[in-house]
């Protein structure tokens, strides 16, 4: 036994195992999620273990330890929230599948684990599964004590620390080990092209202990079409394009978002953020509208209430479009009602905190506008951002639009004055800034610049062109769909040089580098989405082809990609983790980007495939979207290349078509369709 043992496992799998690099498996509404490691080893939070699976050839006298080679890691079926990590080594191929169930009857979370080992060679084999039971790498942080005990029934039960929390549909023939907690082991003879699997499987700690009675009627079969019915059910829109990972992601990154869905706070990130964040929050209720779930959405937007003091500035505003935005696209007028006067004490604070900067000279950069804030992520020095100045606005338009709708005149009036009034100091601003910097782009906030701080400085406050990026994207998205005017020119010259200067360290193939922190972020998206309303969908397309090629988990995204220089001195992704996996407003900006692309609001027209791949309108190819929510009301579209006989056909389904009709993008080609348009056939 001692032979097969491996040697120094941990610096072995330093970047391999599950604090490295980790999926999610979980049911919304429940906080015990289960965390997937690229090795196909699982653990349950908050349980201190983790579970693993080796393979033993006792013919080769060889043990395989998925933590130590590269494996292939995806989803069933591409996008449902079923994990299967597959490696091939030799005569051998294994697969792990992992899943979670809901069982109300017991009122848990039941984790599945399917190990299934396929001999490839010509002759019969005899093998040994071993399932190890270890520490869990993550669980410090949840403040919980380590593994004390571990105990196996030899039946159907492993106890781990006096509670049982691991079944097993088969006996095992036994432990064995000595530097290891616990493991059991299956030895099985498997012929030539044969299959062995085995079932396993962890309750969550919710709801009343179990034992191997109360779930042994429902197998991992069962379980594992529950879920997948389940999930293919649960997004309203149906997206169907030629290009499956673009569908594939958006299903799974709104799976991620509803996972992280505890009790209706949206929280980021699986692991280490466990609370609502208002910040991100916005993004991601945005997200689930435009998916349809508006019932989920709503319920979300019960927490956007902004808190004096707190730093992050920006979601002032953005509590306030949060609001109106669920309102533009359900049609509730009674949620309006009911959210009004938190959109109007929002405004209110607006105007008091905008009173000491009218207290500067009118040259000042910052007369007029927002305090100081943090809300560019790292930013450790407060300054004037004006990222916090575009919510403000954005969250005032939609103050004064609703007090409109509910008949608020008086309010109306002086909302919109203080619009009015923060888009002009705004845009003053970015003009003074320029001026005196003598800058060509806009800058990221309006305190002065030293010449050393040009890029970077010591105390983390950043000037990189990716920060500057982010700081103005709202004013285009969302600001754009709330008719926010803006000099254009300026923001596309801007916008060019940030490409230029950030997409320079990856040889400008779609990545946006933070130079400061020599990490690819996982807002890729959301830097993407301002570039399809300035004339660079090209780039913008080379962002979220990026995004499909880097992702962190199948169908997910980290919140910071880490970086290593490559033999042509360009900056590519490197393994490692920087936060939480999946991340939410990752997931977040690939829905609103995509659905954007395909769909979007422009004043009280409907813009359809503004921002595609141009093969996805090659001879045969269909692009749809069904039930998907707009500000018009739900519609349903599909365009069907006919190329080689030279046309597109385009059918409509909606009861309320957009008042200015619709324009189709066929290329460079623009088709203005009026509104009641059923179907057409347009000439390529």
């Amino acid at each position: 036994m001692k032979k097969i043992e491996p040697k120094n496992w941990e610096e072995i799998a330093e970047h391999k195992g599950m604090d490295k690099a980790r999926g999610l498996a979980g049911w919304e509404g429940s906080c015990d999620r289960t965390f997937i490691g690229k090795d196909g080893s699982f653990a349950v939070y908050p349980y201190p273990f983790r579970l693993s699976f080796w393979i033993y050839d006792r013919h080769a006298d060889r043990l395989y330890t998925p933590e130590t080679f590269e494996t292939q890691w995806r989803l069933v079926e591409g996008g449902y929230p079923v994990t299967i990590i597959s490696w091939k080594n030799g005569d051998i191929e294994a697969s792990t599948t992992i899943f979670s169930w809901l069982d109300e009857k017991l009122g848990k979370v039941l984790t599945y684990a399917r190990e299934s080992v396929t001999n490839t060679g010509k002759k019969d084999k005899e093998v040994s599964v071993y399932a190890v039971i270890r520490e869990n790498p993550l669980y410090p942080k949840w403040k919980v004590e380590g593994i004390k005990t571990v105990e196996y029934d030899s039946d159907h039960t492993v106890t781990i620390n006096g509670v049982a929390r691991l079944f097993l549909d088969e006996r095992a023939d036994g432990p064995f080990g000595k530097d290891i907690k616990g493991c059991l082991s299956f030895t099985r003879k498997i012929p030539a092209a044969g299959t062995e699997s085995l079932d396993f499987m962890v309750p969550s700690r919710e709801g009343k202990p179990i034992n191997f009675n109360d779930i042994k009627d429902l197998g991992f079969d069962e379980a594992l079409d529950l879920t997948i019915a389940f999930w293919k059910e649960r997004i309203p829109v149906k997206l169907v394009l030629p290009d499956k990972r673009y569908s594939d992601c958006f299903y799974s990154s709104l799976y991620y978002i509803l996972i992280m869905n505890e009790q209706h706070k949206l929280y980021p990130g699986p692991y280490e953020y466990v609370s609502l964040f208002l910040h991100d929050a916005i993004d991601m209720d945005n997200a689930l509208d435009k998916a349809g779930l508006k019932e989920e959405a709503r319920d979300s937007t019960d927490y956007f209430d902004y808190k004096e003091g707190g730093g992050y500035v920006d979601e002032l505003g953005g509590s306030i479009f949060g609001l109106y935005e669920h309102y533009r696209l359900s049609g509730d007028l009674e949620f309006l009602e009911g959210a009004y006067p938190r959109m109007k004490s929002a405004c209110e604070l607006i105007k008091k905190l905008r009173v000491p900067q009218f207290g500067l000279p009118k040259e000042d950069p910052s007369y007029g506008l927002l305090p100081k804030g943090v809300s560019q992520d790292n930013f450790k020095i407060p300054a004037h951002l004006y990222v916090d100045n575009w919510w403000a606005i954005i969250g005032l338009k939609a103050a004064y639009e609703s007090a409109l709708v509910l008949g608020h005149a008086e309010d109306a009036k002086w909302i919109r004055s203080e619009y009015d009034s923060l888009h002009s100091s705004t845009i003053s601003s970015i003009e003074k800034v320029m001026k005196k910097e003598g800058l060509s782009f806009m800058p990221g906030f309006a305190d002065y610049w030293p010449e050393s701080m040009r890029i970077i400085d010591r105390e983390h406050r950043i000037l990189g062109d990716a920060q500057m990026a982010w700081a103005h994207r709202p004013a285009l998205f969302p600001g754009q769909n709330m008719g926010i005017p803006l000099p254009m020119k300026l923001f596309e010259g801007s916008y060019r040089h940030y490409w230029k200067n950030a997409g320079k360290f990856s040889g400008h193939d779609g990545g946006w580098f933070v130079e400061y922190e020599k990490v690819f972020w996982g807002y890729n998206f959301k830097l993407a989405h301002p570039l399809i309303y300035l004339g660079m969908e090209d780039i913008a397309l080379k962002n979220i082809e990026w995004g499909l090629e880097h992702q962190s988990c199948p169908g997910g995204w980290m919140e910071a990609i880490p970086s290593k220089i490559n033999e042509k001195g360009l900056r590519e992704v490197s393994e490692g983790v920087i936060g939480d996996v999946p991340h939410g407003w990752s997931a977040a900006h690939y829905v609103l980007l995509l659905r954007d692309m395909i769909l979007r609001e422009d004043g009280q027209k409907l813009l359809l495939l503004s921002c595609i791949p141009e093969q996805w309108m090659d001879d045969g190819k269909t692009v749809s979207i069904s039930n998907a929510p707009t500000y018009f009301g739900n519609m349903t579209f599909k365009a069907e290349s006919f190329r080689s006989k030279g046309f597109l056909r385009l059918t409509i389904d909606t009861k309320t078509p957009p008042p200015g009709g619709y324009i189709l993008f066929m290329g460079k080609k623009k088709v203005e369709i009026p509104p009641q348009t059923k179907t057409l056939d347009i000439v390529f």
